[in-house]
């Protein structure tokens, strides 16, 4: 996950995202989570930074679907009007349930189904 101030700032996804690549010895696949977003430009930046999935798209406070949708889809960008190949994906966090719901694992298993 890139820092919360990376989402601003494209050079610092950037940076971050080739620091990971090189300790997890491969670039195919880069997942972002939540983090800081401006969109439509946190987005680009993530994709000029060569991440092919993100994970923001959810409420820290909440289970759920932010964008509406349960299934997976890829970015559209209305400013340029095309659709990238940054995929987004998002079901729900641990730590909405444990931390902000106070939820057993037998519960929020309940809740994750459900989803």
């Amino acid at each position: 996950m890139p820092s919360f101030v990376a989402g601003g700032d494209g050079s610092l996804i950037a940076t971050e995202a080739s620091r990971l690549k090189l300790i997890l010895e491969r670039d195919k696949f880069l997942p972002v989570s939540f983090y800081q977003t401006v969109h439509p430009n946190s987005y680009n930046n993530v994709i000029k930074a060569g991440i092919s999935e993100d994970y923001s798209m959810g409420y820290p406070d909440e289970p759920g679907f932010r964008a509406g949708i349960a299934r997976p889809y890829f970015f559209y960008n209305v400013i340029d009007d095309q659709l990238t190949n940054l995929r987004l994906s998002f079901q729900v966090m641990d730590v909405t349930l444990y931390d902000y719901k106070k939820l057993d694992p037998v519960d929020s298993k309940e809740i994750i189904l459900r989803l």
